[in-house]
């Protein structure tokens, strides 16, 4: 919503003036059905493990890109190039987002275990944006991915991670038989601006 969305609507709507468009703000479960009525016309989700595509689908990969960690910006680690997560074992994690269904929720902590670093959970956010505040408060920190890093907070530091390989994928979903004209000039578009 903050890094792509913005550029990628300017650029259709200057291409198309005549074209309303609105933005819904849906989880990614919730998508697929949205399709099938007819509510959405293209949806866009983010996964930081695999997932599996109805048949009815068809899926579009925008981009991989690693996590970055979030650090409040006057902690000791803030100035360092590079981290590994057992630095930060003494830090609290600000989890994200506090829904326990929502599918981001269930893969942060176990892609942290799986490199090898159990975090201790000190607050639990609603979503990425209010992580990062409590990560500026100076209450812990967080991982997000690092596109999101881009034009944000000055108050916090955004720091690659050395030792955790996960990646996410940004993923565009539209109905397999769609055939708008406007859809795929909407899903070119988010191409271009992602390769």
């Amino acid at each position: 919503m903050c890094s792509l969305l913005p550029t990628a609507v300017r650029a259709f709507s200057a291409v198309f003036p005549d074209v309303k468009i609105d933005l819904l703000q849906l989880q990614t479960d919730e998508q697929p059905e949205q399709l099938r009525n007819g509510r959405i016309h293209l949806g866009l989700s983010r996964f930081y493990t695999s997932f599996e595509c109805p048949e009815d689908l068809a899926q579009t990969l925008l981009s991989k890109e690693p996590f970055l960690m979030v650090l409040p910006g006057n902690h000791p680690l803030a100035e360092r190039p590079l981290i590994n997560l057992p630095d930060l074992l003494a830090t609290p994690f600000i989890h994200y987002p506090k829904d326990p269904c929502i599918r981001h929720s269930q893969d942060l902590l176990p892609m942290m275990m799986k490199a090898g670093f159990r975090p201790q959970i000190g607050q639990v956010a609603n979503e990425v944006h209010a992580a990062m505040g409590l990560v500026a408060a100076g209450l812990g920190f967080t991982l997000i991915p690092a596109s999101l890093a881009v034009n944000t907070r000055s108050d916090v530091a955004f720091i690659p991670i050395a030792d955790m390989a996960s990646e996410t994928s940004l993923v565009a979903f539209t109905l397999a038989d769609q055939d708008s004209k406007l859809v795929k000039a909407f899903l070119d578009i988010l191409l271009r601006q992602t390769t």
